[in-house]
């Protein structure tokens, strides 16, 4: 394989991941504090899950996005990867909505548009590279954004005012650098 295929793999692979990156940033403040606090559906996943889906997501649609992209000499490529490359901004658009402004609901719009975009994304991949490629790359992301989605509904839905929601980290959280 050409040298530039080996550095367009590794930015297909990194920039999803360096945006997941800034994003858990974004969140690490808000997970001790004002996401400790709100009510949350009781199949909501340990914290702990959620970096590890995310890196392994990640990952697998940068590789997705690699395999169309090695298929630029065809026109056929712009499609794809502007729908690819729109829903991972929106992707990263989430965090500070749910997390920085604490709007579960904005948030759960946002993510169910995502996965629209996502899904549309998905097919014309597919159309590009073979999809026996793109599919298992591709639809564990839409499933989890499906989850993800359903799960910033209910939040939202048993949240109504969680944007006044005290946002400093939890009493625990206190407690505990104080005996340290």
């Amino acid at each position: 394989m050409a040298i530039g295929k080996w550095i367009g793999l590794g930015v297909a692979i990194a920039t999803p991941l360096i945006g997941g990156f800034a994003g858990g940033i974004l969140t690490k403040k808000e997970i001790k504090g004002w996401y400790r606090r709100i009510k949350k559906p009781t199949w909501t996943p340990p914290n702990a899950v959620f970096p590890l889906a995310w890196t392994f997501l990640y990952i697998s649609q940068g590789l997705a996005s690699w395999l169309v992209w090695i298929r630029r000499d065809s026109k056929a490529v712009q499609l794809p990867l502007a729908l690819y490359a729109v829903q991972l901004a929106m992707n990263f658009c989430w965090t500070p909505i749910f997390f920085t402004a604490h709007r579960p609901a904005a948030a759960a719009v946002e993510s169910a548009a995502t996965l629209g975009v996502a899904a549309a994304a998905t097919v014309a991949m597919s159309k590009v590279a073979p999809a026996s490629q793109i599919l298992p790359l591709m639809v564990p992301y839409l499933g989890w954004m499906a989850f993800a989605t359903a799960l910033a509904g209910k939040i939202a839905l048993d949240n109504p005012k969680a944007h006044l929601i005290d946002s400093s980290p939890a009493e625990e959280e206190k407690d505990e650098k104080k005996a340290n």
